[in-house]
């Protein structure tokens, strides 16, 4: 059984009130958008009782989800941002020609964020990622224009492809997907480290939109709807910034100490001594 008070419990809960908001939607707009209100607040909620209360591992399906303190901080910003935009939304619906797939996806790309954030294996990490670049895509056209979210769903494509050249060169060297794990044992090697920190690094500079990954940001966000762009720049883009910030905590090849190299003034002693000896061999003589 499902506990809510649990990292698995807040997912399956995101997950029945997208559906949930669907449903309400297609009865009452405003009814349908305080659901996306009140879900992304007692998600937070949960998330602050969690600090002390979480499992070490929990499973959904085959998925495995693991509470971590950079986890930790980044869903409790991106759920804050959620919490505050998400108000928006009431007022919204009166404008959007689909509200109900707009509320259904909006839930799910939060979903799909802290999925990502709380990640224990490769493969949730990867399903989750896929799931924040879908439901991005398909909400970007609901604005002004389709063209951004085509130019949005190439680079998206590129990042995930590498992604997932990383994850499987990863796992063909370790021979395991968890992440902790993996990501150990590549900064072993500096040549794996090297791959994958390339590879999945590629998938993450897409996500934040660095340069020469840039050119979907500003049509994206000027052509998304004016609800769900804040939640695409101070949100979701954060998600490329935590795998750049677990890809520096765990993969770089950490650097070989080298011997200490004698001090100035153990030199000194050993040719004030070397003087001295040479000094009485002469007086003996």
């Amino acid at each position: 059984m499902v506990s809510y008070l649990s990292i698995s419990g807040v997912m399956t809960g995101l997950l029945i009130c997208a559906l949930l908001s669907y449903l309400l939607t297609k009865v009452n707009k405003q009814l349908g958008a305080w659901v996306t209100v009140l879900a992304p607040i007692a998600a937070l909620v949960v998330l602050l009782r969690l600090t002390s209360t979480a499992t070490p591992v929990e499973r959904l399906l085959f998925l495995q989800f693991q509470m971590t303190e950079y986890g930790w901080f980044f869903s409790t910003i991106l759920l804050t941002v959620f919490a505050c935009v998400s108000f928006f939304n009431i007022y919204w619906m009166k404008k959007i020609a689909h509200p109900a797939t707009y509320n259904l996806l909006y839930l799910l790309a939060l979903a799909g964020t802290l999925g990502a954030f709380f990640s224990r294996d490769f493969i949730t990490l990867f399903v989750f990622w896929e799931m924040i670049v879908w439901t991005s895509m398909f909400i970007i056209p609901m604005g002004k224009s389709r063209v951004a979210s085509v130019v949005y769903y190439a680079f998206s494509a590129l990042g995930s492809l590498s992604m997932l050249f990383g994850i499987l060169f990863l796992h063909s060297q370790t021979g395991t997907f968890i992440i902790a794990d993996a990501l150990s044992a590549a900064a072993g090697d500096p040549t794996l480290a090297w791959v994958t920190f390339i590879t999945i690094g590629v998938a993450a500079l897409v996500k934040l939109g660095v340069f020469p990954f840039h050119v979907w940001l500003p049509k994206a966000h000027g052509s998304a709807p004016d609800t769900f762009s804040p939640i695409l720049s101070g949100g979701l883009v954060k998600v490329g910034g935590f795998a750049v910030l677990l890809l520096i905590a765990r993969c770089l090849p950490r650097k070989r100490s080298r011997p200490a190299s004698p001090s100035w003034a153990s030199r000194s002693g050993c040719r004030c001594r070397t003087r001295s000896s040479r000094c009485s061999a002469r007086s003996a003589s």
